[in-house]
């Protein structure tokens, strides 16, 4: 499997180096937000989910039509 991979290796332009980059930073930042907000992401959830949070909703048309 090696072997294969090592055909695949192409010299890169700065350019694509740039942008794999910047996407590799979006994507570190995103898992650092997460994680960082997990806890308060967890409570929230489970507040949202709770059955005795729930209300009744009355239709958005007028009854009989």
């Amino acid at each position: 499997m090696n072997q294969v991979m090592t055909n695949k290796i192409y010299y890169k332009y700065l350019n694509q180096l740039e942008r794999h980059y910047k996407l590799w930073l979006q994507a570190r930042g995103t898992r650092a937000t997460l994680v960082n907000t997990a806890q308060a992401c967890s409570q929230v959830s489970q507040i949202i989910s709770d059955p005795a949070h729930t209300s009744l909703v009355l239709p958005s048309y007028p009854a009989g039509l």
